[in-house]
């Protein structure tokens, strides 16, 4: 997935209890070093947004078993060490 760079945070917020539950999650991330953490969905590209999932499936696969994701654009624009890290997942 090669994101060495990325920070990864997740905020959760408590909430007054409504049709959506109780808390809200919001994730936030610096894709490149010395960036700020900020909102996920403002800043990642579809690419990033899948090879940011795939690493959170890859962390999580030993703690319960998952059913199939599809990752779209997860090499969208990437060769190199991207493309050799995501081809080995």
């Amino acid at each position: 997935m090669y994101l060495q760079q990325v920070q990864f945070k997740f905020d959760f917020q408590i909430n007054d209890f409504n049709d959506n539950g109780i808390d809200n999650v919001k994730i936030v991330v610096s894709t490149n070093s010395g960036q700020p953490l900020q909102p996920l969905q403002k800043i990642a590209s579809g690419g990033e947004l899948s090879r940011i999932m795939l690493a959170i499936k890859a962390v999580s696969q030993n703690s319960k078993d998952g059913g199939t994701i599809i990752f779209d654009e997860a090499d969208t624009g990437v060769s190199g060490k991207v493309a050799e890290s995501i081809g080995q997942w």
